[in-house]
């Protein structure tokens, strides 16, 4: 058992890790560190994670930019929709109110079909049922987007 200069004890083998005087603390470092960036089986996985978190976000952001529109097109139907429905005592037959709606969904560029659009006008309330189903093409999958919508009002 020997106690070196600095007074601290040493077990053998061991040899002082502390900068003695005159030594460089910086060059010290400086070693250490390219001791730990040389690992060998590490290099570049950091920039495969992040590759793979670009590729996820611009997918979903090239889906939401495929979805979105159809959504805020198919709310803005289903608004005009409501709104036919709520003025329907106006008209005069559920016929103007088929008519109107379908040109709102040629003008929408809507895939709704005749067939598929349902008015009923009766004594007391105006019935109105649409459905189509529109395909968003995400290149890797075809997405088909169904809107569905049925509005009952009142007549007065």
């Amino acid at each position: 058992m020997s106690l070196p200069e600095s007074g601290h004890y040493i077990r053998p083998g061991e040899t002082d890790a502390r900068p003695t005087i005159g030594s460089d603390r910086r060059s010290d470092r400086r070693s250490e560190s390219n001791a730990v960036h040389a690992r060998p089986g590490e290099r570049g996985e950091g920039r495969v994670g992040m590759i793979v978190a670009v590729a996820i976000i611009a997918a979903a952001v090239f889906a939401g930019a495929k979805y979105i529109p159809v959504r805020v097109t198919a709310y803005e139907f289903k608004d005009y929709i409501d709104q036919e429905t709520r003025t329907g005592s106006l008209r005069r037959d559920a016929d103007e109110v088929r008519q109107r709606i379908l040109e709102k969904a040629e003008e929408l560029e809507l895939p709704l079909e005749k067939k598929n659009l349902e008015v009923k006008k009766t004594r007391s309330e105006m019935i109105v049922r649409a459905k189509y189903d529109k395909k968003i093409d995400l290149k890797v999958y075809e997405y088909t987007y169904t809107f569905e919508h049925s509005y009952r009002a009142p007549l007065f």
